[in-house]
């Protein structure tokens, strides 16, 4: 939430600025993995790579503006798997034998 603000205040030609909540995260984050058992050195890599990528996407708001640096965003979600908005009144019913068999593999178990 700081990225908006500290590129304000580089615009506007301030000698020195500290985004906390950038900092902040590597460091609390750096913390979870070391408590999860990652390797220290793994940390340390993964801080970097994060802090390396930041400051491009940083340089590249500062002049293209704060919608570009897209590129250097790097997300582990995956595609979301859709689920029913309600429950189904009646069972699924199968068109043909191949897909009888894929919903009988998808029913519960008794």
């Amino acid at each position: 939430f700081d990225r908006g603000t500290a590129l304000q205040l580089i615009r506007a030609g301030v000698d020195y600025q500290l985004r906390e909540t950038f900092e902040s995260a590597l460091v609390f984050g750096g913390s979870t993995l070391e408590a999860l058992g990652v390797d220290p050195e793994d940390v340390a890599e993964t801080i970097e790579d994060v802090r390396r990528r930041d400051t491009a996407r940083f340089e590249t708001q500062l002049a293209e503006g704060i919608r570009s640096g897209q590129r250097f965003l790097k997300g582990n979600i995956g595609t979301p798997i859709p689920t029913p908005l309600s429950t189904p009144r009646r069972p699924g019913q199968a068109l043909n034998e191949e897909t009888a068999g894929v919903l009988h593999k998808s029913e519960p178990a008794d």
